[in-house]
């Protein structure tokens, strides 16, 4: 559960739940087990290093049980909850591809 005070409010109203220890158990449920779903195809993954709400490290779970060798998980250690720092993933043109450039 996020410590703050607003996050914890908008999760609430989310669920229609009030009381600390359901919201905490209903917010738990929304964890991703890639060994249990993998997923198959080709993933980036994005994360802040100081991200506030969501710990570095908590989208690894995604890489769990996936074998695509293209997928990877991209880091700013300085980067917050959204990537609105200025940082550009450039598309490669070539042959159509849109896969990002890391």
């Amino acid at each position: 559960m996020p410590p703050f005070r607003t996050a914890q409010e908008q999760l609430a109203a989310m669920f229609g739940c009030h009381d600390p220890d359901l919201l905490t158990e209903r917010v738990s449920a929304l964890d991703f087990d890639g060994r249990r779903v993998p997923i198959a195809c080709a993933t980036l993954l994005l994360e802040g290093g100081t991200d506030a709400l969501v710990k570095p490290g908590s989208q690894s779970a995604f890489r769990e049980g996936n074998t695509n060798p293209r997928s990877c998980l991209k880091s700013w250690p300085d980067g917050e909850q959204t990537i609105g720092d200025g940082t550009v993933l450039l598309g490669d043109s070539q042959a159509g591809s849109s896969q990002p450039k890391l």
